[in-house]
């Protein structure tokens, strides 16, 4: 290689960086993803309180009992904020996309907590309210298997999949979804107020039902007076 191409290659090479960020090796993915206006700002927001003085950059962090997905769910909860939420949902999808399929079921269901809270929290835009229900429906793909692993574990908590997707298809005026989600999420033995749900459910769809009959009655009427 000749002088000249050595100094290119210098210029060119993507700077390696400590920290968070250096030790799960996604140095090229963090100067690909983030002009540096904003790594300066995230590094500024980032403030781990154990003491260690590790940055997102900075430090060197010999070894964390934490997969690199893991990681990178906890820190796009330091940007889940109105404010913040374009940087949070690109931390959210990197996690993704480096979760292993043999991860901690555990690891799997908070993640895809996090991303429901992330895109719905952006739900204004249409792109990114169809990803929030894509994602509950992903945690709750995993939900019976997360309840025998939270169970073993001594306790069960709530699954935010089940409740905001039954909030979701409320809204929509879907009370048979909310009823038979309020169904598996009432059986896995999830925490949450599952028979208010069903009740509420039940009497909006007694209501459509009855205003279904109401305007059928009402067309047989109209074309029994109608002239022949």
């Amino acid at each position: 290689m000749s002088f000249f191409n050595k100094i290119v290659e210098s210029i060119c090479k993507t700077p390696k960086v400590g920290g968070y960020i250096g030790y799960m090796g996604l140095s090229d993915w963090w100067f690909e993803t983030f002009p540096e206006k904003q790594r300066k700002y995230m590094e500024n927001k980032f403030n781990p309180l154990d003491g260690s003085g590790e940055t997102l950059t900075k430090g060197k962090i010999i070894n964390i009992q934490r997969s690199h997905s893991g990681l990178l769910c906890d820190l796009s909860g330091w940007f889940n904020t109105k404010k913040d939420i374009r940087l949070a949902i690109k931390i959210i999808n990197k996690a993704e996309e480096l979760l292993p399929q043999n991860d901690r079921i555990d690891i799997k269901h908070f993640l895809f907590q996090n991303k429901i809270e992330i895109y719905y929290k952006d739900r204004d835009n249409v792109k990114s309210f169809d990803m929030a229900i894509t994602a509950c429906e992903q945690q709750i793909a995993i939900s019976e298997q997360a309840a025998k692993y939270f169970k073993g574990k001594g306790s069960i908590p709530s699954h935010k999949g089940y409740e905001q997707l039954c909030i979701i298809r409320h809204k929509q005026n879907r009370p048979y979804d909310v009823v038979d989600l309020s169904i598996k999420a009432n059986s896995q033995g999830w925490h949450g107020d599952w028979e208010s749900r069903m009740r509420r459910s039940r009497i909006m769809l007694e209501k459509h039902i009855a205003k279904q009959k109401a305007g059928a009655k009402s067309t047989v009427k109209t074309n029994k007076n109608s002239p022949k």
